[in-house]
């Protein structure tokens, strides 16, 4: 399936079970083929389970100090 398809058949589902994350990753691959969005899931999956015991200032500290992880 394409990623615009992909993309169509994550936002047509009502709003609560709209998957966000992999909404927005469907909208990056379309820019970046190469985007394994699968992949970067997994990695998003990987960090909230770092996170998931952590005050918001050891969440921080991950996010942005040891994984370097900046806006654009």
């Amino acid at each position: 399936m394409e990623v615009l398809e992909r993309w169509t058949e994550a936002v047509r589902r009502p709003e609560p079970e709209v998957p966000l994350a992999e909404a927005a990753l469907l909208i990056s691959a379309a820019a970046n083929h190469g985007l394994d969005v699968a992949r970067e899931l997994a990695l998003l999956d990987q960090l909230a389970a770092r996170a998931a015991q952590q005050r918001a200032a050891a969440v921080c500290e991950v996010l942005f100090d040891q994984l370097g992880l900046r806006g654009d």
